[in-house]
């Protein structure tokens, strides 16, 4: 159901749907599938919600830096851990 969502539906799309669709494909084992989704991340905008961004909303940041390590790309992967760490604020 998430590949049909995300196959029909913008990269930036407000759904998130493209990043859930990656996590589910990096907790299943399919890490280099879930790469091309979570390339192209737009920031939530400010105001109203937007369903299930809580979800997606800073844990792309924590997906980003696994994929990007498993790429051997160890700079990236760090700035995207930094994001995440600021996010959480620690």
């Amino acid at each position: 159901m998430l590949e049909d969502l995300t196959t029909k539906s913008s990269p930036l799309s407000p759904d998130r749907s493209s990043v859930l669709l990656a996590w589910a494909l990096f907790e299943t084992g399919r890490v280099h599938d879930a790469a091309p989704l979570l390339a192209t991340y737009g920031v939530p905008p400010p105001g109203l919600e937007e369903p299930f961004a809580a979800l997606s909303f800073p844990r792309v940041f924590q997906l980003k830096s696994v994929v990007l390590e498993k790429e051997g790309r160890p700079r990236e992967a760090a700035e995207a851990r930094e994001v995440l760490r600021r996010l959480a604020g620690k």
